[in-house]
């Protein structure tokens, strides 16, 4: 865990490694408590994370190797700052009664349209599959929801 007595601007002007590092994995644990990054190889693992986390720009290895460079920082701050968000969209969404879709519709609709149909089509089978479980052989009747929610958005495909 981070310790943020040790947190200043000036970290964030002129990280080291060490730093974003710990910064990460700071941020990340919000989502998963129980993430850890390994030592020696931890610039794969972050790469990993934010591939599996659906972030929308390939990060190099080089990138995360010359951390303190005036070039990588600017991505490496916004790698932090998106991170942020999905902690505040985890956040959101849970104590919340809106669905992802909604909270995604209103913040990222322009940046990942594309992303949000797959995510909310996601949800929608989430939802299917569990009344499904739930009542085993009763007739079910979310489709009509989707074919509604389909003709009032054709980018979303949201409940």
């Amino acid at each position: 865990m981070y310790d943020s007595q040790h947190f200043t601007l000036r970290t964030l002007q002129s990280p080291t490694s060490k730093d974003f590092r710990n910064i990460f994995l700071f941020i990340v644990q919000k989502i998963d408590k129980n993430f850890i990054l390994s030592e020696k190889q931890y610039e794969d693992d972050i790469r990993n994370t934010l591939r599996l986390l659906g972030y929308p720009i390939t990060v190099h290895r080089t990138t995360l190797q010359s951390i303190g460079s005036p070039h990588s920082l600017p991505a490496l701050l916004g790698i932090l700052e998106w991170l942020v968000h999905m902690v505040i969209l985890m956040d959101t969404t849970l104590h919340s009664d809106s669905s992802l879709c909604t909270y995604i519709r209103k913040d990222y609709s322009e940046f990942f349209e594309e992303e949000m149909s797959d995510r909310c089509f996601f949800e929608y089978m989430s939802l299917f599959y569990n009344n499904w479980m739930v009542r085993r052989g009763e007739e079910m009747q979310l489709e009509p929801d989707l074919l509604h929610a389909i003709d009032n958005n054709r980018h979303q495909v949201c409940i």
